[in-house]
């Protein structure tokens, strides 16, 4: 009887599940319609793994199970890592702020328990921390305290990874390979033009220079086809970065318009890039998009400006690449969507289709922010970078 017992025991902690959850709040919610009121619940719950990871989310429905349900789905979405000293509290003290909510967060020796009270406290049961004291000094608002909490937690760092990225580049601490897609940049020119095209270029490349598992990082275009590629190679890829794009069709008038208004100009009757640029305001007012194109316009050996992209087949080829073909079943790699705050690439409709093809992920937005994210906000870019490499994938963190 002893071992049955013992041996039920063992079976209901191998059972258990991966994260633990703290219901936060709940209140009653209404929206007015015509004809009347429709009313409803809104939850707020915190998720963790009691390990270092930790993350919130509020879901609404018609009845508590089911917003609850939704809030904890948000939750596992919006995971971050926290390195811990000692896998017991912080590394340093933090102050975060999140609208009026702002909070404070002392690191404490072994014994002092958690010294907390209401979402906070939750947030570090969620996350695994023992000893830390801490305090919110603005609104009392759930969600304002957990933002300002989990903003405050996403911004400290170990001392051994503090002292790998202070001062350096990625490329000081990471071997970067920087590509450019088939008809674009100094890549070369061919007819076919699909996701699947690229995706073996990419392929190609990695078996040529012998690159295992690497960290993907695709923006725009760049963004479908990493996405492809981890679709039909996930067992070769270790973490991907989609910046400033959704796995969906997009409307393509707005390429197509530019592509035409690079094609209609004779870049044999200009002198100068300026002369070119102040054509191209006419049709493309936007600054950052000239700015893209721009970079793409070189001299060839006759001193006559070219594009390096391949307009004809671009424009020829463009229909194949609007839609989102490749989404085929669940990928479990940690990814991370890093949007432009300010940009529509990726809005709050995309969520629930990049929470069912991508079970492992998360969307983070860089304020301020347009659809060249690592060009217009550099710095905010690569923090969020440093931090999903150090800190998003499933690996063990440094002390």
């Amino acid at each position: 009887m002893a071992r049955d017992s013992n041996q039920k025991g063992r079976n209901r902690d191998e059972a258990a599940p991966e994260f633990a959850d703290r219901l936060v709040a709940i209140n009653r919610v209404s929206k007015t319609v015509k004809g009347g009121k429709r009313f409803g619940f809104a939850a707020l719950v915190v998720v963790g793994d009691q390990k270092g990871r930790v993350g919130f989310g509020k879901g609404k429905a018609k009845e508590v199970p089911e917003a609850i349900r939704k809030a904890t789905e948000q939750a596992k979405r919006q995971m971050v890592r926290v390195p811990l000293r000692e896998g017991r509290t912080l590394h340093h003290d933090i102050d975060g702020r999140h609208g009026a909510g702002k909070v404070v967060m002392r690191t404490a020796p072994t014994g002092t328990g958690i010294i907390a009270g209401g979402p906070m406290r939750a947030v570090f049961e969620m996350l695994g921390v023992q000893d830390v004291v801490a305090k919110s000094l603005g609104s009392a608002n759930p969600h304002n305290v957990l933002k300002a909490c989990v903003d405050g937690l996403k911004s400290q760092n170990s001392p051994k990874i503090l002292s790998s990225i202070r001062g350096k580049k990625i490329s000081d601490i990471y071997n970067v390979h920087i590509l450019d897609l088939r008809n674009h940049g100094r890549s070369f020119h061919n007819a076919n033009f699909s996701y699947d095209d690229m995706s073996n270029d990419l392929y190609e490349y990695l078996l040529h220079h012998n690159i295992q598992k690497p960290i993907l990082i695709g923006h725009s275009l760049g963004g479908k086809v990493a996405m492809n590629f981890s679709f039909k190679n996930s067992e070769k890829v270790k973490g991907l970065i989609v910046v400033d794009i959704a796995p969906k069709t997009y409307n393509i008038d707005f390429h197509i318009n530019i592509l035409s208004v690079l094609s209609s100009i004779s870049l044999f009757n200009y002198n100068s890039r300026d002369e070119i640029d102040k054509v191209l305001s006419k049709d493309i007012p936007e600054l950052s998009i000239r700015s893209f194109l721009m970079k793409n316009l070189y001299r060839d050996e006759n001193k006559n400006f070219k594009w390096r992209f391949n307009i004809e087949v671009l424009r020829k080829e463009l229909s194949n690449i609007k839609n989102a073909d490749f989404l085929n079943g669940e990928l479990t790699l940690p990814t991370i969507f890093i949007k432009g705050g300010n940009s529509s690439y990726i809005n709050s409709n995309d969520e629930s289709l990049i929470s069912k093809h991508f079970k492992n992920s998360r969307i983070s937005e860089v304020v301020g922010a347009g659809h060249w994210v690592h060009a217009e906000k550099p710095d905010l870019f690569y923090k969020e970078v440093i931090a999903f490499i150090t800190q998003g994938l499933d690996c063990p963190v440094q002390n």
